[in-house]
């Protein structure tokens, strides 16, 4: 019975539509380098550019990020090829080698495992086709020409301040993370970082979930048997701290959630009282604005090496405003 209850959970939190906790736009980030200037192409009256759109997932999330990018290459009069992956290294090398062999004219991309990442962007770079990272930038910045993210350090270090805060700088937690996503690895060192000036707060454990529901509430279950009290949880992404939750609410226990998304999924989690706080993120602007430095690119205009987006606070004072 609390094994069905923790999938109904998960289940009623996934049937949620993808619109984010607030409606405000984003405003243009500070960007972390000078623009540059693309001589090499030029605007064409005649040819429709095509771009190759890839998106690890069609969580909620991902088809934010696909639809804010539709718009401005619908507004552009771009053609976008898009393609929801399948959380896997090899889907993903395999989505981007058909883009290559369709002669596109950029790819606009997710990357998952980004240290896995190299190979195929050297082989995008000897067909001559730009290639553009949104969310999760790779290391590899040789090979692309514009990265548009959370700042995703930033965003762990918020999740840390506002559990000190909520603690009292005193207590037990648990991280929850995905390592090998470097979105994710940024968002556990930030908040390890903050965490560590804070020695009454013990780390019980550290374990990756592999950004999967099932697996959060596995391991959920696991720590709960064995440790009486846990004061709170951080998980990297929604997907983890939905399983979080479900394995707490099955329990009959009660620790805080901290993490990083703000899909309406997480909103009402947090209008629930299943999640305590979420360093939002914005999705649909931060695709939007990867596909605007796609544009300019390929107009011949002026792009920037790195974009990085804000966070905000959500929680049951601000789910609503």
């Amino acid at each position: 019975m609390k094994k069905l209850l923790s999938m109904v959970l998960i289940a009623a939190l996934a049937a949620a539509s993808f619109v984010g906790c607030s409606n405000q736009a984003a405003a243009p980030a500070e960007t972390t380098a000078e623009p540059q200037k693309n001589e090499a192409t030029g605007p064409s009256t005649e040819k429709t550019f095509v771009i190759g759109h890839h998106e690890v997932t069609m969580a909620p999330y991902c088809v934010a990020l696909g639809d804010g990018a539709a718009a401005a290459f619908a507004e552009a009069g771009f053609e976008q090829k898009l393609v929801y992956g399948d959380l896997t290294t090899e889907g993903q090398l395999k989505d981007l080698e058909d883009f290559i062999s369709q002669e596109v004219d950029a790819i606009m991309y997710f990357p998952w495992v980004t240290s896995a990442q190299r190979t195929a962007l050297e082989e995008c770079r000897d067909a001559n086709i730009p290639v553009f990272v949104v969310d999760s930038p790779v290391e590899d910045t040789d090979l692309v020409i514009s990265q548009v993210a959370t700042d995703n350090y930033a965003a762990g270090v918020q999740c840390a301040e506002h559990m000190i805060e909520d603690l009292g700088g005193k207590g037990k937690i648990v991280i929850l993370d995905t390592p090998e996503n470097n979105s994710s690895l940024l968002r556990a060192n930030g908040f390890c970082d903050t965490i560590a000036a804070c020695p009454e707060i013990e780390i019980l454990s550290q374990q990756n979930y592999n950004a999967n529901q099932q697996t959060a509430m596995q391991i959920t279950e696991d720590l709960i048997q064995v440790h009486d009290e846990i004061d709170a949880f951080f998980a990297c992404n929604e997907d983890g701290a939905f399983g979080v939750s479900a394995a707490l609410v099955a329990a009959g226990r009660d620790s805080k959630i901290y993490t990083v998304d703000g899909s309406a999924n997480g909103c009402e989690a947090v209008r629930q009282g299943l999640i305590t706080g979420i360093a939002a993120q914005q999705p649909y602007q931060m695709g939007y604005i990867c596909a605007q430095q796609v544009i300019a690119y390929l107009k011949g205009e002026e792009t920037v090496a790195s974009y990085p987006l804000d966070t905000f606070w959500v929680d049951a004072t601000t789910v609503d405003q």
